[in-house]
């Protein structure tokens, strides 16, 4: 891979209900590289980054191909925000399948938060 690209994993500060599922799941937790602080001392500069992240744009095609597990990830989902319970594993599977399938997928859900 090219090493002029950058990967940014930005979180909504206003959104985060601080679960933890994002630091247990992320592969460099041993390095400190994510971990959970109090909002306070960090908010107002996370909103700055959370808006200068919403204006960026992706036109650099990825390196790989957009058919793959990696790529998934750099696909654009429908369900950003799914109001769900703190670390809800239905949030994760929402997310994968509008990645995967788009904005004219249906979803039919009979019981859980993604529901209400």
């Amino acid at each position: 891979m090219d090493s002029n690209y950058q990967y940014r994993l930005q979180i909504s500060p206003k959104d985060c209900t601080g679960c933890g599922v994002c630091v247990k799941a992320c592969p460099l937790r041993q390095k400190g590289v994510l971990k959970l602080q109090p909002i306070n001392q960090f908010l107002q500069q996370e909103i700055d980054n959370w808006h200068f992240f919403n204006r960026i744009k992706n036109v650099i095609p990825l390196p790989f191909k957009k058919n793959t597990v990696k790529s998934l990830q750099f696909q654009h989902q429908y369900m950003e925000f799914p109001n769900a319970c703190s670390g809800c594993g239905q949030t994760p599977y929402l997310k994968v399948i509008t990645q995967l399938f788009g904005e004219k997928m249906i979803i039919a859900n009979a019981t859980g938060c993604s529901s209400i």
